[in-house]
């Protein structure tokens, strides 16, 4: 039920940034939901193929004597830089799609922002994890 839960809320939350991409992209036209939607589900999906290689990858490299058996440092630089290729991935995808060039506030900005609500999508997990009385590590 958590694994779903955490799933929705990410889901959302890409599917509204991706909107605002496509958004950006289409000058004077309206994005479609469903392709922002399939855009959010296609980062979804490559960032928990690219974030069980990343932690493959981190345990290996730089493990640790705790919970999660890696280094939360290293964890966490290699999942950022992970995560801004996957925006740039996806943003890159949506540009070529619509024969474009600008996002939001030009792409640095667009995958920053991407990052952090990656992040801050974590962080609402979390609580939700909290919440019901249960933490993995």
């Amino acid at each position: 039920m958590i694994v779903v839960a955490t799933f929705a809320l990410k889901l959302a939350a890409y599917t509204l940034w991706c909107y605002v991409g496509l958004r950006t992209l289409r000058v004077g036209q309206r994005p479609e939901w469903m392709s922002a939607g399939l855009f959010a589900l296609l980062r979804l999906i490559v960032g928990i193929a690219a974030g069980a290689a990343v932690m493959a990858v981190v345990m290996r490299l730089a493990p640790a004597q705790n919970r999660l058996g890696v280094s939360i440092p290293w964890f966490l630089a290699v999942l950022t830089l992970m995560r801004w290729l996957e925006w740039g991935f996806v943003g890159g995808l949506m540009a070529r799609r619509l024969n474009a060039s600008a996002l939001f506030g030009g792409p640095l900005v667009w995958k920053g922002a991407g990052v952090a609500l990656s992040y801050a999508t974590d962080a609402a997990a979390l609580a939700i994890v909290g919440a019901a009385g249960w933490m993995p590590c």
